[in-house]
């Protein structure tokens, strides 16, 4: 692989996330508002909608951030991103096993509903992060 079609993959892949990020947020914030707007009280939809304002802003930061500097990659410098990637989707997989475990204590202790909300949000972000981190280790062919 070319260092400049590495490079250029990146950059898509930091695009992809910072919409992610935004879609996330956006949907997350409007939840919360038609939820402030109604005065409706729903613990699973408002916690779920925390979830993707934080985790989409935090995609937004971090899509933009390493979007500004993509470097010109060399052999060892395209291995390192893809170990990298490998742990954040490493990460990102034990998030899903967190939110899992967030929905299914949940809902076996007492039916907190907030906590459903919270472990089904971690799990869609989450999942979300791991498919397109996928989508990029996968284009890196080394």
């Amino acid at each position: 692989m070319w260092a400049d079609t590495l490079q250029t993959l990146e950059h898509q892949h930091y695009l992809r996330l910072m919409s992610w990020g935004a879609a996330s947020v956006l949907i997350g914030a409007l939840l919360l508002l038609v939820l402030r707007v109604a005065k409706r009280r729903a613990p699973l939809a408002s916690h779920f909608a925390v979830q993707c304002v934080v985790w989409g802003a935090g995609s937004l930061i971090w899509g933009w951030y390493a979007s500004q500097d993509i470097p010109l990659r060399d052999y060892d410098a395209a291995a390192s991103l893809a170990r990298a990637l490998w742990i954040a989707i490493a990460f990102q997989a034990g998030a899903i096993v967190v939110g899992l475990t967030f929905a299914g204590f949940g809902w076996s202790f007492g039916k907190r509903i907030g906590s459903i909300g919270t472990g089904i949000g971690i799990v869609v972000q989450a999942s979300a992060l791991l498919f397109l981190h996928l989508v990029l280790v996968r284009a890196i062919h080394l």
